[in-house]
Order: C-alpha cells, then structure tokens, then sequence
C-alpha cells in the first residue's frame, strides 16, 4: 500500500514544487516613481482621464490597464495625429501598451468607461453596480459582450487589492453566494439498427423519450473558496445518484488552486455540440474521490491528480492509487474580434475506472494507462468551430478483463470525435461530425453526423440529430449498420 501511495503522491510533490516555484508571485504593483507610473502621470497631465486624479500611492496592474483603455479610446483619433504637442503623448502610450499587453487583453478589444472621479472599486457592492453598469452599456449601445467582465477575474482582483470578504462578519451568511442550477437534458430517440442473426440481416426499429442527463446542484462561494455538491439522475430518470461533491481554492495572487472532493477527473474533454456522447468523450469520462493540485493562467494550465479508482486493482487495497496529468498547452478564448483556440493533452495510469466500465466493476487483472489530446479552434467572430478529440489506451487489456473478439489477447481501445460546426448567429448550430473507433466494445468503427440547432430562450435549447453508424467486429450483438434520430431539449438554469 505505502509503495502504491508513494508513486502516486511522488509526481504530484515536484509538480507542487515546480508550480509553487515557477509561479508563486505577488500580484504586480504600479509604484510611484517607477516608469509606468510616469507614463501614467503623463497622460493624467494631458487631461486624457478627464476629471480622474492619479492616486499618490500604488495602482495596481489592473486599475493602470483600465485607465490606459479608457485614454485611448477617448484620444485615438487625437494622439494618431502625429503633430508634435502629441509626439511625448504617443511615447508613453507606446511604452504602456507593450507593458501592459496581457492586462489589456483581460479587458477585451472594447474600453470600458470609467465614471468621473472614480479612483477605485472598494468593496463587494460597488464592484455590483460597476458590473450593472457594464451591462447597460452593452444593451444601450449594442457594444460587444466582451465589455461585460469576467466574475472570477473581478473576485481576483478583490484579493489582489487586499478587500477581506469575510464569511463570519455581519450579519449569518454575508459574503457567502450560494446558488443553485440544473442541467437536463430531454431525447426523443428513434433507431433503426441492422443486426446479424444466423447469418440473416434483421432489421429492429426502436424509439423512446427519456431523460438523457440530468443534474441538480448547489455552489457555495466565500472569498476564493468554492464548495460545489450535484446530484444526477439515471437515464430513466429513476435514480437519483451523488455526481460531485468536493471544495476548491483558488489562489488570487498566481493563479494556483487545490481541490479535494469527488470530482469529474478533467483527463479528456467534455467538449462537443452534438447531442450523444461522442465515443472518445465516453471512454474519457471519470468520476472519482481525488485529490488536485494545479495552475490555470488565461493563457496556460497544468495540473496534477491523485484519486481513488472505482474500479480496483487485484490485490491492490482500496487506496489513493492512481494519478492523472493534465496540461493545456495554449489557450485564448474568441470573442467577436480574435479567434480562440485550446489544445491540451492528459494522462490517466486506470482507464478501467472511467463511468462506462469497459471491464465491468473489477476488479481488473493489470491496470491500463491511457492518454487524451484535444484541440478547438474558434474563428471569424467566433462563428465557425472546429474540434478534435481523441482517447486511447496506452496498452492491452488482460484478456480476462476485456476481450470481446475471444482472440486471447485483450482489447486496445481508442476513439477519435471530429466535429465542425457553423454558427452563424448566437445559439444557432449547424453541423458535421466523424468518429472514428478501434477495439471498443459496441461502439460504431465510423459514425457520420449531421446537426441542427435552436435556442428557444435563456434557459432552452433545441438540438436535432442525424447520426449513420457501421460496425465492425467488437460487437456483442452483431451490428451491422444503425442510424438515428434524436430531438433533444437541454433546459438548464
């Protein structure tokens, strides 16, 4: 037990020293006196703040950005003259774009205003009515939703300027947000597989409605911690099950976070549009009793996982055994002005233990490590969307354990989703899909998709699918062909 404890907890030690080394820092100041601040001072001295007075202390990097966004949206037009009163005006921009290039990034493509005599956001409500504020801009003058700023980017910067959000003061329960949501979603199937029986093709027609997913759940935040239980439902809405239920912190200040509980492992992507699982997010899905520890940066994230498995090992006690990597090698979400992408990779060493259960509820003969990459590209104002994914088992199953085709030696399975989907205005989807599968257990070797789809309103939306499947030999009830239909409503709040 101590040696399986070991090799899992050693991996997540240098990967707790190299994340607390590389990244642990204080969140940037702007100092009087420094280049920056100058800079700043100087285009205060213009008059580009309006009636805004620097602060004769720190600003800090946020506060500056702002400012910055503010100017040059009020003065391009003037400072792009080029005329000499100017030149000095244009240096200090200069300077204080490349230096703040990441923190303007954090702010959109589109200045937010800042109100006259506004030196800074002091507390919990103000930052409300600042976020309210934002929001009526957009409706008023139809400006991008890029302007309505991040909430968890807003919670850092409380942190960041030291603003205690006390969860004991005042009054029972000030500064804790408890809310509750829920995500279902409602198919109407309707099949038609062909089926080998005695060397005669069958043909069985089968339809149905019933409740595809379903999950009910409760968010508790006070300060930078997070407290998160869910509930879900079978797939005939019978059974009710617990889906998640773990706390996580959030470091403010480098961009580290912890989280301890029964969670969704993040190896693989629950990423797609279709409305079925695609076959690489199914055999990827895994929920677990784990222990994470990681960094997740705008640009960048890693992060490592020790967990219990479902599924144990013979003669292997019931223990934190297992551990998972994940890395987001890039990423940039798309507005309407740049595109975004994602690519990442992940590592399981117990494939086994994902929801589907391959090999059953074990246990299992040898444990089977297993990898995922993944990549989406968002383009033309974020209209067009392309993704890929792909799961795969890094060795052989004992036969014992999975072995469908009886050959002895132990299936390899793997699965790729391909997804391009076109959207030419918000929550209306066009789209194609490719799957492509190997070794895995009923599962269709390709799959053809097409998708329709329709938001009815802030909380509905309407997904129709046409899938065409072909099988090959990994099938228990000799498939030949399938295709299907399904009319999906996902109602979530």
């Amino acid at each position: 037990m101590h040696h399986a404890l070991g090799r899992a907890l050693t991996p997540i030690v240098f990967l707790f020293l190299f994340l607390v080394i590389g990244s642990a820092r204080p969140f940037e100041r702007v100092p009087q006196g420094e280049e920056v601040y100058n800079d700043l001072a100087t285009l205060a001295d213009a008059g580009l703040f309006t009636d805004y007075s620097l602060p004769t202390g720190e600003l800090s990097r946020l506060e500056a950005a702002v400012l910055v966004r503010h100017a040059l949206s009020e003065y391009g037009e003037t400072l792009a003259s080029g005329n000499s009163e100017t030149l000095k005006i244009e240096e200090a921009f200069t300077r204080l774009l490349v230096s703040f290039e990441e923190e303007l990034a954090q702010l959109g493509t589109a200045p937010a205003l800042i109100p006259a005599n506004s030196t800074s956001i002091r507390n919990l409500a103000a930052l409300e009515s600042r976020i309210e504020y934002l929001e009526e801009e957009v409706e008023d003058n139809g400006e991008p939703e890029s302007l309505v700023y991040d909430d968890q980017f807003y919670r850092r910067w409380y942190a960041s300027e030291e603003m205690e959000l006390s969860c004991d003061e005042g009054e029972e329960g000030e500064g804790v947000e408890v809310s509750l949501y829920g995500d279902f979603y409602i198919q109407g199937q309707a099949f038609q597989t062909d089926v080998e029986v005695d060397a005669v093709t069958e043909a069985t027609n089968f339809n149905d409605i019933d409740i595809y997913y379903g999950e009910l759940g409760v968010e508790a935040i006070c300060g930078d911690w997070m407290g998160h239980l869910s509930f879900n439902l079978d797939d005939d809405g019978d059974d009710v099950a617990l889906y998640q239920a773990f706390a996580r912190y959030d470091n403010p200040c480098n961009d580290m976070f912890f989280l301890a509980g029964r969670h969704e492992l993040p190896f693989g992507n629950n990423d797609f549009y279709f409305p079925t699982y695609p076959a690489a997010n199914d055999l990827a899905v895994t929920r677990v009793n784990t222990i994470g520890l990681g960094y997740d940066a705008p640009c960048f994230g890693l992060s490592g996982w020790v967990f219990n498995p479902d599924v144990d090992l013979a003669d292997e006690e019931d223990t934190l055994s297992d551990y998972a990597f994940v890395v987001d090698l890039t990423k940039q979400e798309a507005d309407e002005c740049q595109d975004g992408w994602r690519v990442s990779a992940s590592y399981t060493s117990h494939l086994a233990t994902h929801d589907l259960r391959l090999a059953d509820d074990g246990p299992v003969a040898t444990r089977v490590a297993a990898y995922n990459v993944f990549g989406r590209y968002d383009f033309r104002g974020n209209r067009f969307h392309i993704l890929a994914d792909y799961t795969a088992a890094l060795d052989e199953f004992d036969p014992g354990d999975l072995d469908i085709d009886a050959d002895g030696v132990g299936d390899q399975p793997t699965a790729l989703n391909v997804e391009f989907v076109y959207e030419p205005c918000p929550d209306n989807l066009w789209g194609v899909s490719y799957q492509l599968t190997d070794e895995y257990t009923d599962y269709a070797e390709t799959r053809y998709g097409l998708l329709y789809g329709q938001r009815l309103n802030e909380i509905a939306m309407l997904k129709l699918e046409y899938t065409h499947g072909e099988y090959g030999d990994f099938v228990t009830g000799g498939q030949l062909t399938d295709d299907t239909f399904v009319a999906e409503l996902n109602i979530a709040f």
